[in-house]
Protein backbone atom coordinates (compact mmCIF):
# COMPACT_ATOMS: atom_id res chain seq x y z
CA UNK A 1 0.00 0.00 0.00
CA UNK A 2 1.15 3.51 -0.66
CA UNK A 3 1.39 6.02 2.15
CA UNK A 4 -1.10 8.88 1.69
CA UNK A 5 0.44 12.30 1.32
CA UNK A 6 -0.78 15.03 3.63
CA UNK A 7 -1.67 18.14 1.68
CA UNK A 8 -0.82 21.34 3.52
CA UNK A 9 -3.02 24.10 2.09
CA UNK A 10 -1.02 26.84 3.83
CA UNK A 11 2.19 25.50 2.27
CA UNK A 12 0.58 25.54 -1.18
CA UNK A 13 -0.69 29.09 -0.73
CA UNK A 14 2.81 30.29 0.21
CA UNK A 15 4.34 28.47 -2.75
CA UNK A 16 1.76 29.95 -5.11
CA UNK A 17 2.53 33.45 -3.79
CA UNK A 18 6.22 32.96 -4.49
CA UNK A 19 5.64 31.54 -7.96
CA UNK A 20 3.42 34.49 -8.92
CA UNK A 21 6.02 37.04 -7.81
CA UNK A 22 8.58 38.09 -10.46
CA UNK A 23 11.41 37.88 -7.97
CA UNK A 24 10.84 34.17 -7.32
CA UNK A 25 9.07 32.98 -10.49
CA UNK A 26 12.25 31.55 -12.03
CA UNK A 27 12.89 29.18 -9.10
CA UNK A 28 12.28 25.46 -9.41
CA UNK A 29 9.57 23.79 -7.33
CA UNK A 30 12.29 22.34 -5.10
CA UNK A 31 13.88 25.77 -4.52
CA UNK A 32 10.50 27.35 -3.84
CA UNK A 33 9.63 24.61 -1.39
CA UNK A 34 12.96 25.13 0.41
CA UNK A 35 12.22 28.85 0.80
CA UNK A 36 8.73 28.14 2.14
CA UNK A 37 10.12 25.60 4.60
CA UNK A 38 12.66 28.11 5.94
CA UNK A 39 10.32 31.08 6.06
CA UNK A 40 9.31 32.47 9.41
CA UNK A 41 5.71 33.53 9.77
CA UNK A 42 5.07 36.63 11.85
CA UNK A 43 1.83 38.37 12.67
CA UNK A 44 1.54 42.05 13.39
CA UNK A 45 -1.36 43.90 14.89
CA UNK A 46 -2.93 46.68 12.87
CA UNK A 47 -0.92 49.88 13.36
CA UNK A 48 2.19 48.06 14.64
CA UNK A 49 5.64 49.22 13.58
CA UNK A 50 7.55 46.49 11.75
CA UNK A 51 10.83 48.29 11.13
CA UNK A 52 12.18 51.82 11.51
CA UNK A 53 13.93 53.56 8.60
CA UNK A 54 17.42 53.53 10.15
CA UNK A 55 17.35 49.88 11.20
CA UNK A 56 19.18 47.26 9.17
CA UNK A 57 17.02 44.19 8.85
CA UNK A 58 18.18 42.10 5.89
CA UNK A 59 14.96 40.16 5.40
CA UNK A 60 12.40 39.88 2.67
CA UNK A 61 8.78 40.25 3.65
CA UNK A 62 5.97 38.57 1.74
CA UNK A 63 2.58 39.92 2.68
CA UNK A 64 0.26 36.94 3.13
CA UNK A 65 -2.75 38.89 4.31
CA UNK A 66 -3.54 42.56 4.71
CA UNK A 67 -1.18 45.35 3.74
CA UNK A 68 1.82 47.29 5.00
CA UNK A 69 2.14 51.05 4.70
CA UNK A 70 5.65 52.50 4.56
CA UNK A 71 5.80 55.92 6.20
CA UNK A 72 8.51 58.54 6.50
CA UNK A 73 8.39 60.92 9.42
CA UNK A 74 9.39 64.54 8.87
CA UNK A 75 11.33 66.60 11.39
CA UNK A 76 8.06 68.42 12.12
CA UNK A 77 6.39 65.11 13.07
CA UNK A 78 4.25 64.70 9.96
CA UNK A 79 3.95 61.34 8.23
CA UNK A 80 4.39 60.89 4.50
CA UNK A 81 3.08 57.68 2.93
CA UNK A 82 5.88 56.29 0.73
CA UNK A 83 4.05 53.22 -0.51
CA UNK A 84 1.55 50.55 0.41
CA UNK A 85 2.51 46.90 -0.03
CA UNK A 86 -0.44 44.59 -0.54
CA UNK A 87 -1.22 40.91 -0.20
CA UNK A 88 1.09 38.75 -2.30
CA UNK A 89 3.71 41.47 -2.73
CA UNK A 90 7.29 41.35 -1.50
CA UNK A 91 9.37 44.10 0.02
CA UNK A 92 12.90 44.26 1.31
CA UNK A 93 13.02 46.53 4.34
CA UNK A 94 16.76 47.24 4.14
CA UNK A 95 16.40 48.51 0.59
CA UNK A 96 13.01 50.15 0.38
CA UNK A 97 13.13 52.00 3.68
CA UNK A 98 16.74 53.18 3.56
CA UNK A 99 17.33 56.85 4.17
CA UNK A 100 20.18 57.17 1.66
Amino acid sequence: QSVPQVFDLKQKVKMDLLRKNKLFSHLSAQETNLLVDRAQRRRYESGAWIILSDEVWPMLFIILKGEVTALKESYEGRSLVLTTISEGEVFWASYQLSTG
